[in-house]
């Protein structure tokens, strides 16, 4: 017993230890109906282990033995059944030293025989159709139904080529996203293993009533003073449901729009909205409806129609309200939508420089204009501006002056040239609001005779006529507003120049003695305040006198001569002297008393 024991264990270490044979490339080689042909190969190992035989097991059932002692062999097995898979597994068994078999590695493969058509389905139907997905359903065919691997299904819209497809391992299938109100053409066609189709069976059927997608891709196109222009696909969801197109603008332009096929544009629908206002804020919006007037969700624009020039302000109207300030008005076009915003300008007209100021157009259309000149004419204008300020209207003209205030006084009051009856004095403008000096008022004051007159003139240099010569003169310069303000005034002096005297007046004699004449004249008649002394002369026939006579103050002189001879006749001579020379001479003879 314990020899037994022994040469078992030696013979399980021997094989254990031999490099047997084995099966390389096990494969179905060859198949048709009813059977499946399998080859392999066969890789020699230890001379000691020869390969005795095979041994092949079909789907774990059956099993057979047979001897093959090429390297490569083959086997056909029958009596197979088709469109089910057969799985094969081939042992080799080899003779040990002592004579016994022992097996070596296993080697298995799988395969078909040639599948059997499955015949057709039967009573295909609609089990659910909503937005979702669509369900079917069908009988499975009665010929070959084990040969049925998948089922395909395929829908193609009526009308259209393409024709998708899924596959389903049941005979139940849902599709999704098929489009409402459609007719689609659906076939079921049974699958075998190998993909071998049996016959096709096609059902027709209309999807439910749905709501159209809203429009894709809307777009604003082109844009003019009156148009507005819009663009738009057709919806992709549920389009066959599409009947029209409901699209309204602003809150009173409401259209109905028939869909389209792509247009010239790249779209496929696009309408023009016209007449519309220009310079306008338009909201658009457009949804897809069916027929039964079921809408889909709106898409919803924003578009203004391009600007054109706004119309004029029809008034404007300038009112002073102080010596700085002028408010300004104007009336509004109601209808001018183009009316943005306004620009208010001015200038007055003596400065080089015209000011202007944007005034908001959603305000009450006036603007009061600060730090202006007092006594000044001011040009307003108005022009209103487009919401963008592309456009600009024509402009609105309005003229008014601020009010008065009283004018500074001249400044470098002065005489710049005088004459014997005229003289010429000059002054520059007030530091003080010179605009508001209208008019120059001039006090020429006669310092001699304490009188005076008044010349009124617009000049700042002014030459005085009709003065008496040899005269003091107070000039005093002021300046008034045209409202009659009247500024502080300056003074300056000056007198006329010289000049020569005419005769005394009426010269007489008074009263005659034996050795006096009383003599009397007036002052000359021209030049009189020139005259600076009287110059007399007298002869007789022995003797002869003369005498400077420096009252020159008083209208009539009486001047006594005497120291005369009696009864002698004497010749008087008297003329006026004044600086510039000795005035022509009056003479008169008179006899003195015996």
């Amino acid at each position: 017993m314990k020899y037994i024991l022994f040469y078992l264990a030696a013979f399980v270490t021997a094989c254990a230890a031999a490099d047997l044979g084995y099966v390389e490339n096990f494969h179905v080689k060859e198949f048709g109906t009813g059977y499946i042909k399998v080859a392999w190969d066969f890789i020699d190992g230890d001379t000691n282990f020869p390969l005795h035989k095979y041994s092949l097991t079909i789907d774990s059932d059956l099993t057979s033995e047979f001897k093959c002692s090429s390297s490569s062999c083959s086997r056909i097995i029958e009596d197979l059944d088709a469109c089910i898979e057969h799985v094969f597994d081939l042992v080799p068994i080899f003779y040990t030293p002592t004579g016994d078999d022992t097996n070596g590695q296993l080697a298995t493969t799988t395969g078909y025989t040639t599948d059997e058509i499955p015949g057709a389905v039967s009573n295909i139907m609609v089990t659910a159709d909503t937005d979702a997905a669509t369900s079917f359903k069908w009988n499975q065919p009665i010929v070959n139904s084990r040969c049925v691997d998948a089922y395909s299904v395929c829908y193609r819209l009526d009308g259209e080529t393409d024709n998708p497809c899924v596959e389903s391992n049941s005979t139940t299938v849902t599709v999704k996203n098929m489009s409402a109100c459609a007719t689609y053409h659906v076939t079921v066609t049974p699958l075998t293993p190998s993909r071998k189709e049996g016959p096709t069976i096609e059902h027709v059927f209309k999807t439910h009533d749905g709501v159209p997608g809203k429009p894709e891709d809307v777009h604003v196109g082109l844009i003019t003073p009156e148009t507005i222009q819009l663009l738009w696909n057709n919806p992709s969801d549920n389009f066959l449901c599409l009947e029209r197109f409901r699209i309204t603008i602003g809150e009173t332009h409401a259209k109905i729009v028939r869909p389209a096929m792509r247009a010239v544009s790249g779209y496929d629908n696009e309408f023009t909205f016209t007449p519309l206002f220009p310079c306008t804020n338009y909201t658009i919006d457009i949804c897809s409806a069916n027929e039964a007037e079921m809408t889909s969700d709106k898409v919803i624009m924003f578009a203004a129609t391009e600007e054109t020039d706004p119309l004029a302000p029809p008034t404007v109207t300038v009112t002073p309200s102080g010596p700085d300030t002028i408010k300004v008005s104007w009336g509004d076009n109601e209808n001018d939508r183009c009316s943005g915003s306004f620009e208010v300008c001015w200038y007055d007209g003596v400065h080089p420089v015209e000011q202007c100021q944007e005034v908001g157009g959603d305000g009450d259309n006036n603007l009061v204009v600060h730090d202006l000149l007092p006594c000044s004419n001011y040009d307003f204008s108005v022009t209103v501006h487009s919401p963008s300020g592309t456009f600009v209207s024509n402009s609105t003209f309005n003229s008014t002056s601020t009010e008065d205030v009283r004018p500074g006084p001249v400044v470098n009051l002065h005489v710049v040239d005088v004459d014997v009856t005229e003289m010429t004095v000059r002054c520059e403008p007030p530091a003080v609001d010179p605009q508001c000096a209208k008019e120059v008022i001039t006090r020429v004051i006669d310092e001699n005779a304490k009188s005076q007159r008044v010349v009124r003139k617009s000049n700042f240099e002014e030459t005085i006529y009709g003065l008496e010569p040899c005269t003091d003169y107070r000039i005093l310069v002021s300046t008034k507003s045209s409202s009659g303000l009247q500024s502080e005034e300056r003074e300056t002096r000056d007198r006329t120049l010289d000049a020569i005297p005419s005769e005394p007046q009426a010269f007489n004699v008074t009263d005659v003695t034996t050795t006096s004449v009383t003599l009397h004249w007036f002052r000359p008649a021209t030049n009189p305040r020139c005259a600076t002394d009287y110059a007399l002369e007298w002869a007789g026939n022995l003797d002869t006198g003369n005498i400077t006579i420096s009252d020159t103050s008083s209208f009539k002189i009486v001047y006594v001569v005497d120291g005369l001879q009696s009864c002698t006749n004497y010749i008087f001579t008297l003329n006026a002297e004044s600086s510039d020379g000795s005035g022509p001479a009056t003479t008169l003879t008179q006899k003195t008393d015996c």
